[in-house]
């Protein structure tokens, strides 16, 4: 509680770029501890702690407000990125919450399509009633919504469609090595398949080589996002290295 009052919990935002233009278009934004000395703590450090002492609707809006402030950072040096925001399983049943989320997108001036929420396949199939009233409340208002990790839950395909989600996100697990394994080739294209078929956007996760950015391109697929783009950054530092990214992924484009 002490971290999220003080302001040491921040987000950290990693590119997804788009594989047909070769060009950041948006970033996920990943909570990050930065302790007063400078320490970076994972968040497999404290989220679950956050999750257990009831602490993820205070940690989302946090993560929240810290993305728009960013996304006006980066609007005033004529930089348009959108920002995804991850929501845990326990936002779906909180409806404060989503007020909460609402109302901060609404007062931000900002247009709610440059927002998208992701919520994993597990977290929706627990409970499916109740993550259908929060996504519908929060995709009227014009946000974005993503199903994150996508392959490793229960999902069908006309699951998918009776959800309103806007992207895809396929789990790293299935993008990772994909161009060296055959099985993992066809869950891939399969996948991407599934969110051209209901036309989501859609995202390759864990992109580490060329080979796998190259499977993606050539299977269709939108966007990726992983270390072969970038590692997640601070705010400013991402905007300054921004160019030297954007500079790579048309190297990466044309290759």
């Amino acid at each position: 509680l002490e971290a999220l009052a003080s302001g040491w919990i921040q987000p950290f935002f990693q590119p997804k770029a788009s594989l047909r233009l070769g060009l950041v278009k948006s970033v996920e934004a990943l909570a990050r501890w930065v302790t007063p000395g400078g320490e970076l703590i994972a968040p497999d450090a404290f989220i679950p702690v956050a999750a257990q002492h009831g602490l993820m609707p205070d940690l989302t809006l946090r993560i929240l407000d810290a993305s728009i402030a960013a996304l006006k950072l980066w609007l005033s040096r004529g930089i348009q990125l959108s920002v995804a925001i991850n929501l845990s399983p326990a936002s779906l049943h909180d409806v404060s919450l989503t007020e909460g989320l609402i109302s901060r997108v609404a007062a931000s001036g900002l247009d709610p399509s440059l927002f998208m929420f992701e919520l994993t396949e597990t977290a929706m199939a627990a409970d499916a009633a109740m993550a259908t009233g929060c996504l519908v409340r929060l995709r009227l208002r014009g946000c974005g919504l993503s199903i994150d990790d996508y392959g490793t839950g229960f999902s069908s395909m006309q699951q998918l469609s009776r959800l309103p989600f806007t992207e895809l996100k396929v789990d790293r697990s299935f993008v990772t090595g994909a161009w060296q394994r055959a099985h993992l080739r066809t869950l891939l294209g399969s996948a991407i398949e599934t969110g051209l078929r209901l036309k989501l956007v859609t995202v390759g996760e864990g992109v580490e080589t060329m080979e796998d950015w190259k499977l993606l391109r050539e299977m269709g697929c939108d966007l990726a996002q992983g270390w072969l783009i970038s590692k997640a950054l601070p705010a400013d530092e991402l905007m300054h290295r921004l160019p030297a990214i954007n500079q790579r992924l048309r190297e990466l484009k044309d290759a």
